[in-house]
């Protein structure tokens, strides 16, 4: 088939191995202002140990398993992670025994916590966050709850720029937050991050804790804070949550906008339906946006099963790209597919391969994979003649083997199949 428009015949879309996408996905007027697939880039921030502390109700996770989530994602790439060390009007034991063990364990991996700061509280806050040793502390604005003379004034906007200075000039490395709300005011959200960039902070951060934006709305407001705040700003990071079933999507659209850094989770974990989850977006940016994050993308896998396992939260099965399920196969076409990759044929790579997230295709029989056609290969692949009498047996006795079962899931594995070929 002709390349679309003038597209090479193989690109960045085309990644045997790895992924195969819609050419047009990379066509300029598809890609916004994204630099050329392949140069485009943004960072991770990890909030997962943050949500799993102050979000997740019920995690069974203790600061040793901590250390070793944090170490998993510095292995994966991941060079930040954060911590709401005050949370609910006073400090987090666990968050600070975390942070504690993660410094003492030399985890390489930069540590940082918001505090949520108001004109009556700022000093104290801020001298406890310089307490703690951690890599940088974040001087977070909120809209909400409102505080007349305060919320969206200029008052706002001096006391921030007074925190920061009494931050930095402590030797005490810095970022601006911005939460914003349903109600809040574009222009002053604009106005605020122009004169923070100012600042001598490590980065600027939009949060959206009310999840009150489209992939649309949020698009135009990084766009129209990125163009504000000019090229050479401190890095702007985007965080929200997954209420509407739309992070993966709104964080895209914050990178589409010239967002430097995105904020996620190892498996979505969170409160107001979870936290953008990891693996979906940076897979996506990956093989859709052709934007290289620095993470490895074949180590998402045994990341999401070790928070799984820490937590006891367990995985969607279906979970895009590291659920157990999501690579399984049961239609007849796909399954002798599946056993020709066994076999040592090429991965099947659309839209992308197991193998990228560090998975492996699941063959399993049921309803619909008892084919004759399939069955013909399953008996020669048993290394047995593929009379009509051994296949129709084998037919027979796999269908009766899954007559047996009356309760989700009814399906055989790939090695009772096998088994019962041979037998039968």
């Amino acid at each position: 088939m002709a390349p679309v428009d003038g597209h090479r015949a193989q690109g960045h879309w085309d990644q045997p191995g790895r992924w195969r996408v819609a050419s047009w996905n990379y066509r300029p007027e598809a890609r916004g202002a994204l630099a050329p697939a392949g140069e485009a880039k943004v960072f991770v921030v990890d909030s997962t140990i943050r949500s799993i502390i102050t979000s997740e109700a019920g995690s069974a996770a203790t600061a040793d398993d901590f250390v070793d989530i944090a170490r998993a994602l510095a292995e994966a790439g991941i060079g930040e992670t954060v911590f709401n060390i005050v949370h609910g009007g006073e400090p987090s034991a666990l968050a600070l025994a975390a942070a504690r063990k993660i410094a003492e364990a030399r985890v390489p991996i930069q540590t940082s916590t918001e505090l949520h700061v108001g004109p009556a509280n700022w000093k104290e806050l801020v001298d406890f966050g310089m307490s703690l040793g951690l890599d940088c502390v974040q001087w977070a604005y909120g809209a909400f709850p409102h505080l007349p003379g305060y919320t969206r004034s200029e008052r706002a906007i001096e006391l921030c720029e007074q925190g920061i200075d009494h931050m930095v000039s402590r030797g005490q490395p810095a970022a601006f937050a911005y939460n914003f709300t349903y109600d809040d005011d574009p222009d002053f959200i604009v106005t605020f991050f122009e004169r923070a960039a100012k600042m001598k902070v490590q980065s600027l951060r939009l949060y959206d804790p009310t999840v009150s934006v489209s992939p649309d709305a949020m698009r135009w407001l990084v766009a129209r804070i990125k163009a504000a705040i000019g090229p050479s700003a401190p890095p702007l990071v985007v965080h929200t949550h997954d209420t509407w079933g739309l992070a993966s999507a709104v964080t895209i659209a914050a990178v589409l906008a010239g967002a430097d850094g995105i904020d996620l989770v190892v498996n979505g974990l969170g409160t107001k339906g979870g936290h953008t989850p990891m693996a979906e977006t940076l897979v996506a940016l990956e093989a859709l946006y052709g934007v290289r994050t620095g993470v490895k993308l074949e180590r998402m896998t045994a990341l999401s099963k070790l928070v799984s396992e820490r937590t006891g939260v367990p995985i969607l099965r279906v979970a895009p790209a590291v659920g157990a399920d999501f690579f399984l196969v049961e239609q007849a076409g796909l399954v002798r597919q599946a056993y020709q990759e066994r076999d040592g044929g090429p991965e099947y790579d659309s839209p992308y391969a197991p193998s990228l997230v560090g998975q492996r295709r699941r063959i399993v029989w049921g309803r619909n994979t008892v084919k004759t056609p399939l069955l013909e290969y399953v008996v020669k692949r048993a290394g047995l003649e593929a009379t009509p009498e051994r296949v129709e047996r084998a037919r027979a006795a796999v269908e009766r083997a899954l007559s047996r079962s009356t309760d989700y899931p009814i399906w055989l594995s790939e090695e009772e199949v096998t088994a019962i070929v041979r037998q039968a």
